[in-house]
């Protein structure tokens, strides 16, 4: 029995995990193979390209990006894109709203970790300012800004020399 558990479990561990199955914008998610030939064949944008919606030629610039495409172009142009996105926000008004309100953080009472005012923001906002911000950046990396206020001096030691 120990045997048959071993076996599937050099298995799995033997085979990688199907790149479909991987969460994009994490370490592991592998790009498709396209990328790769791309890449490697050295493919460049087109300098013009057909729009599958509208049937017009149109030069690169008028299209978005697409990186899982072969060309690296969007197959609808830029206006073709525009006009879908806006007739869909039309036609679902609610679920507009919903995504709007969902990515609005509502403003609570909080207090300043520097200074322990009370202040009104969104949550997770720890400083009350720009005096509390700058305050706590020099708190918690000393060496980054005595190096960024060197830089700073210098830049102006040099501008006074070259006036």
């Amino acid at each position: 029995m120990s045997e048959v558990l071993t076996a599937s479990a050099e298995a799995t561990a033997a085979e990688p995990p199907h790149p479909n199955l991987l969460q994009r914008g994490t370490r592991s998610h592998t790009p498709p193979a396209s990328h790769k030939r791309n890449r490697e064949s050295g493919a460049s944008i087109p300098s013009e390209k057909r729009c599958a919606h509208c049937g017009e030629n149109h030069p690169a610039a008028a299209f978005l990006r697409n990186e899982r495409s072969a060309d690296g172009l969007s197959s609808w142009c830029r206006t073709c894109h525009n006009e879908a996105t806006r007739r869909w926000r039309a036609e679902h008004p609610e679920r507009v709203a919903a995504d709007n309100a969902a990515r609005r953080r509502p403003r609570v009472e909080l207090s300043c970790v520097e200074c322990g005012a009370v202040f009104e923001g969104r949550a997770g906002q720890l400083v009350c300012g720009r005096r509390c911000k700058d305050a706590r950046y020099r708190r918690l990396h000393p060496e980054a800004y005595r190096a960024k206020r060197a830089r700073k001096n210098r830049r102006r030691r040099e501008r006074e020399a070259a006036a």
